[in-house]
């Protein structure tokens, strides 16, 4: 990533968190496909503006191909919760696809449609850090579009943590920022860290129990060791299948977000995902984070 000097806890970067100087502790929040709620979509223009003025450093967003091979910002398989309508816009033409309008929490129309990634890419170049999630159902494009539009340091691309997948990383993003996702325990990182043939920044970590191997500080520690970076996630898709063990956003709303928020921070995760962008950033600054 970039190098750049930070004069306060907010960071005007392009991207970079592992070459930036910072003045000031800095936990860095990425929001999910944005700040969106009731009326207002995720993963819309107007979602990830909304999480840039309440303090997101990295929006979160997810890519899908209509079957004429065009990439698109968009959730796959969820049209029928996004869009109210039964389809699979992978099998749909771009031209009908742009014609689509999100839904709100109510099932009813709004007036936000899904966006093209290369407008989206545009639109935040330069503004924050961006992570495209779904990254390896169509790497080639992707990483492509991101070379041509000159923002291979404003990006982050994930996979999972297969070796056919690491290889893929090698072959055709091997200039772009990479962390894997990892799942309850971490056997790669010594392994990724000795490649030279990708940008291995850092690991999203996801693990269901408090005492899994991911959750404990020696891990954290171990990866900064090695100059990278821990992702942790407050957001919670399911009960059923935890994320961060017991922390996530809804306990440190409805609970002490100590325990949960203040845990991820004092732990040393370097990136904290949420669906609450303005209340974590709040919190951070209250604690000095």
């Amino acid at each position: 990533f970039n190098h750049c000097i930070v004069p306060s806890r907010r960071l005007k970067f392009y991207g970079g968190f592992n070459h930036c100087i910072e003045l000031k502790k800095r936990v860095l929040i990425s929001a999910h496909m944005g700040s969106c709620g009731y009326n207002l979509p995720g993963n819309t223009y107007a979602s990830f503006a909304v999480a840039l003025r309440q303090g997101a450093d990295i929006i979160e967003l997810d890519v899908t191909k209509s079957a004429d091979d065009v990439l698109f910002v968009f959730h796959p398989k969820t049209e029928k919760i996004r869009l109210g309508k039964d389809i699979d816009i992978r099998q749909m033409p771009a031209s009908e696809i742009e014609k689509l309008h999100f839904v709100n929490v109510d099932g009813n129309p709004t007036e936000h449609t899904v966006t093209r990634l290369e407008d989206m890419l545009q639109f935040l170049k330069g503004r924050c850090t961006i992570n495209i999630d779904k990254f390896e159902h169509n790497p080639a494009r992707i990483a492509q579009m991101v070379r041509r539009l000159g923002m291979q340091d404003q990006v982050i691309v994930k996979s999972r943590p297969t070796q056919a997948n690491f290889d893929m990383v090698a072959e055709v993003a091997y200039d772009l920022p990479y962390m894997p996702f990892v799942y309850e325990q971490d056997d790669t990182y010594e392994m990724l860290s000795a490649r030279r043939d990708m940008r291995y920044s850092g690991v999203e970590a996801v693990y269901s129990t408090d005492d899994a191997p991911l959750g404990q500080r020696a891990y954290v520690d171990a990866l900064h060791a090695l100059g990278k970076k821990v992702w942790i996630n407050a957001i919670r898709f399911d009960d059923r299948r935890p994320l961060a063990g017991s922390r996530c956003d809804d306990t440190a709303l409805c609970g002490n977000p100590d325990d949960s928020w203040g845990w991820m921070a004092r732990q040393g995760y370097d990136i904290i995902q949420t669906d609450w962008t303005l209340q974590l950033n709040q919190y951070l600054r209250s604690i000095g984070y």
